[in-house]
C-alpha cells in the first residue's frame, strides 16, 4: 500500500499549530487552489468521531470526500479517515511534536490506495504519489506562512 510522510517545523508553539489544524477554515487556506477545496457539511467543532464532508477536484473530476475523526489526543496527535469518496483508502495521521517553546514538528503521514486495486496503484500510483507530494509542500508553506507571520 502506498505512504506518504511529510515532516514540518513550524516557529509555533504546539497547541496554536494543532489548533491551527483542528480549524476547517485554515484547511482551505493551505489547500492549493486548483484542488478547488469546498466544505459540505462539518461539525461547529472537531472532536472525535465528527465527520467532514469535502468537494474536491482530482485533475478534471469533482468527486466528494468524507473522513470522520478517528483519533483526536490534543495537542499532539489526530487521525482522520476517509469513510467515502475517491480513495479505496485514506488514512492521514497529524503527529505534532514540541521541538521549543516556540518550535513545533508536524508529520504528516497518509496511507492510501486507488480504487481498481493492484493494476490502479502500479498504474495511477506515481501519478497520485505526486499529486500528494505537491498538495502537501503548498500545505506546508501556506502553514508555516499563515502561522509563523501571525507571531511577528
Amino acid at each position: 500500500m502506498p505512504t506518504f510522510e511529510q515532516v514540518t517545523y513550524i516557529d509555533r508553539d504546539i497547541q496554536t499549530v494543532f489548533d491551527f489544524h483542528l480549524d476547517l477554515d485554515n484547511l482551505l487556506k493551505i489547500s492549493p487552489e486548483d484542488a478547488n477545496l469546498q466544505i459540505f457539511h462539518s461539525p461547529e467543532k472537531i472532536e472525535q468521531g465528527s465527520r467532514v464532508g469535502l468537494f474536491v477536484k482530482i485533475g478534471p473530476i469533482t468527486t466528494t470526500m468524507e473522513t470522520v475523526i478517528e483519533e483526536l489526543d490534543p495537542p499532539h496527535m489526530f487521525v482522520d479517515k476517509q469513510v467515502g469518496g475517491f480513495f479505496s483508502k485514506w488514512l492521514h495521521t497529524h503527529l505534532f511534536e514540541k521541538v521549543t517553546k516556540n518550535k513545533t514538528k508536524l508529520t504528516d503521514k497518509i496511507e492510501y490506495s486507488l480504487p481498481g486495486g493492484m493494476f490502479a496503484n502500479i498504474v495511477g500510483g506515481g501519478i497520485a504519489q505526486r499529486k500528494i507530494e505537491e498538495m502537501f509542500r503548498h500545505r506546508a508553506a501556506m502553514t508555516k506562512k499563515l502561522l509563523e507571520e501571525k507571531s511577528d
